[in-house]
């Protein structure tokens, strides 16, 4: 049993094909998802990103070197109460370059274009 939160991470994911790689923003979580994932432990993948790539097509072209196709991004993080919020403008932009796919109350799939 998952917790409902956690849960609608995995539905996302099983949206995904089998062959997905999953770059996940926000979440540190990945049992039970059944792809190829990379995990958030520290809550820092976005900062990260902001800090070693100038913009944000870099950040895309950087992803696609590596490997991956998919962006899984859990919102909550980005919310006015939380320290990260100034980060939110340029990660809005970001977002914008992206496809989505679906997205719950907590989660937004991504694919990489």
């Amino acid at each position: 049993r998952f917790n409902p939160t956690y849960a609608q991470l995995l539905l996302l994911a099983e949206k995904t094909p089998a062959n997905a790689y999953i770059y996940l923003i926000n979440e540190p979580r990945v049992y039970g998802i059944n792809r190829l994932v990379v995990s958030d432990p520290n809550n820092d993948h976005a900062a990260h990103n902001f800090y070693l790539y100038p913009t944000n097509e870099e950040i895309i072209s950087a992803w696609k070197q590596a490997g991956y196709t998919h962006v899984i991004v859990r919102m909550y993080i980005f919310d006015t109460e939380i320290e990260n919020q100034h980060l939110s403008p340029r990660f809005d932009a970001l977002r914008q370059m992206l496809i989505e796919i679906d997205k719950t109350q907590e989660y937004i799939l991504y694919q990489i274009p």
